[in-house]
């Protein structure tokens, strides 16, 4: 049996450079609206389940999502989630909350992929790096998402400077 020193250090950048190739990689693939679609899916069902798991947690009240491309103005939407109680106080979490998806990616390639890696387990390692790609691809909120979110955004950094101003 060999003993041998893992370096975690370059097994995490490995795992970040091969999550990042994935990320790049979907990227590019806008281009081929049908093929972008199909292959970002799973980046597209985590990001449309962050809107409507914190929407449910925040009492925003789900009720649709819908995961079906469809053409736009503005090019391609690939999912949606309709709510019936947005709210100045609740709209920034929800149309924020795909950012809790990066936390996601990071997890897969600080913590996962590189012990996969130091066990061999090279599909997992690829598998992991498509699925960090996902997270970090799909975890930006769209352009939609930050027009719900400003308002809101506003409204707490008011909150926030009059109790700073007040304390």
């Amino acid at each position: 049996m060999r003993n041998f020193i893992v370096d975690w250090n370059l097994l995490s950048l490995g795992s970040l450079i091969l999550s990042l190739a994935a990320a790049v990689f979907l990227r590019w693939l806008r281009a081929r609206p049908w093929t972008f679609s199909l292959l970002s899916f799973p980046g597209t069902l985590a990001h449309e389940l962050a809107h409507f798991l914190v929407g449910w947690v925040l009492f925003a009240k789900p009720s649709k999502i819908d995961l079906y491309p469809e053409r736009s103005a503005d090019g391609w939407v690939l999912g949606s989630v309709a709510f019936k109680n947005l709210a100045l106080w609740n709209s920034a979490p929800v149309a924020l909350a795909p950012l809790l998806l990066w936390l996601l990616g990071a997890m897969l390639c600080f913590r996962w992929m590189p012990v996969w890696a130091a066990q061999g387990q090279w599909p997992a390692v690829l598998l992991g790096a498509y699925l960090a790609g996902q997270c970090w691809s799909s975890g930006w909120p769209s352009s939609h998402d930050w027009k719900l979110a400003l308002p809101s955004l506003f409204f707490y950094a008011v909150v926030v400077y009059v109790a700073c101003a007040l304390f």
